[in-house]
């Protein structure tokens, strides 16, 4: 196994504990839960608050990049940059649509929601190997078998994910319903928030 995708977020810490993988994997879940709450939502609201049908077609396009994405581009650059910078990379892309829904225009929202979805196959393969490698790690350094690591690795990441789509519709409604409804200033209010939080959250992966 490449000795980069077993290389821990966190700083070192005593390596025969495997309380550096572990805390690795929350540092990564944490991440990505602020990454999605700011994405999920906006998702959610492209339908709603972009006029005509720019909101659909934005949507079909985060999708259409991705698939085009994962079947051709993953796996060669991924074992270019590593698990741990295409998490990184791929992270920084889900920014570009929270910032082109401040001008949503088809100039803005179309190649930010292509982006996206190119660093979405960067993000997705790179967090699936990144973690199988510590879980593996942490596997090895707890005299465990892997698949029971894995197990506990993925449901500990999956539980903290999820929250992503209850906080970041919460956080929606709440600057909505006080602000004048979808189609006020509150909308550029709200996508401000989620570009400065996806922005600190993306930071935690080198913190």
């Amino acid at each position: 196994m490449d000795s980069e995708e077993a290389t821990p977020l966190m700083g070192d810490q005593p390596a025969t504990s495997g309380r550096k993988h572990l805390a690795s994997l929350f540092v990564m879940s944490f991440s990505l839960l602020g990454v999605f709450c700011a994405f999920s939502t906006t998702q959610n609201l492209e339908t709603s608050i972009v006029p005509g049908v720019l909101g659909y077609w934005t949507v079909a396009s985060i999708y259409a990049a991705f698939c085009f994405g994962v079947l051709f581009l993953s796996t060669p650059l991924i074992r270019v940059l590593g698990p741990k910078y295409a998490m990184f990379i791929g992270s920084l892309c889900y920014a570009t649509l929270m910032a082109a829904n401040l001008k949503p225009i088809w100039g803005t929202m179309i190649p930010a929601a292509s982006l996206l979805g190119l660093g979405a196959c960067l993000l997705w393969p790179g967090q699936g190997a990144y973690m199988t490698a510590a879980a593996s790690n942490y596997a090895n350094a707890r005299k465990q078998e892997t698949k029971s690591a894995l197990g506990l690795f993925n449901g500990i990441f999956f539980g903290i994910f999820n929250l992503a789509n209850v906080i970041g519709n919460l956080t929606g409604a709440i600057v909505l319903s006080h602000a004048g409804g979808p189609h006020s200033s509150a909308v550029k209010i709200l996508f401000f928030l989620f570009l400065v939080l996806h922005y600190l959250e993306v930071l935690c992966f080198y913190s």
